[in-house]
């Protein structure tokens, strides 16, 4: 298909030399298939390095730095934020915008919240006694935790369930500062509680 498509481009060119001064010149071309084919054995070794590179990113990201905790203690966050401006929704009855949240109103996104939402574990699973109490921690339970790593590289851990990186945005949230920290939310009196837990024993 390829050389026939640029066969044809030759033939033009042939032809639009004969129409310039009724003469015609040699057009030297290069095979364009054999351009492609260069192009892309020169590109593989770049592409593999970028490849490689990414991947060993990766492999030693260890997310957002938090210390081991020396004492156990809990907090309270309250999640709730005042909106800055009006918030609009389409009334397909009175096919008119309408304002749902005025600026100023105040919402907790956990009035929102229908069904069941896991707690959020962050430890650090390259300290043998965090990772102890972790796994015993979920161990009758495992569906009903997200974990979220620290201070461990991806390509070192060990973990028969879905580990997540902890993440700036998470850590702020949270107000995380030490491992082990477990979020929970308590949807009665409409907060998230963080209980942070002293593991013994170091790493």
């Amino acid at each position: 298909m390829f050389k026939r498509v640029f066969i044809v481009f030759s033939t033009f060119g042939l032809f639009c030399s004969v129409l310039a001064d009724g003469k015609t010149y040699p057009i030297v071309e290069r095979d364009a298939i054999e351009e492609i084919e260069e192009r892309g054995k020169n590109a593989e070794p770049i592409i593999k390095k970028k490849i490689e590179d990414a991947q060993n990113r990766f492999l030693n990201s260890t997310g957002e730095p938090l210390k081991p905790a020396t004492k156990s203690y809990s907090y309270s966050i309250d999640p709730s934020y005042t909106v800055d401006r009006d918030i609009y929704y389409y009334d397909e009855n009175t096919r008119q915008w309408k304002v749902l949240y005025p600026k100023g109103y105040k919402i907790n996104p956990i009035d929102y919240i229908t069904g069941f939402t896991p707690d959020i574990v962050v430890y650090n699973p390259c300290n043998k006694k965090e990772s102890d109490f972790v796994e015993n921690l979920i161990r009758n339970n495992p569906l009903n935790y997200m974990l979220v790593t620290t201070g461990c590289p991806v390509k070192n851990i060990k973990s028969n369930f879905q580990v997540f990186l902890l993440t700036k945005e998470l850590k702020d949230k949270l107000k995380l500062k030490e491992t082990v920290s477990v979020a929970s939310i308590d949807k009665k009196n409409k907060v998230i509680v963080v209980k942070v837990y002293a593991v013994k024993g170091g790493r």
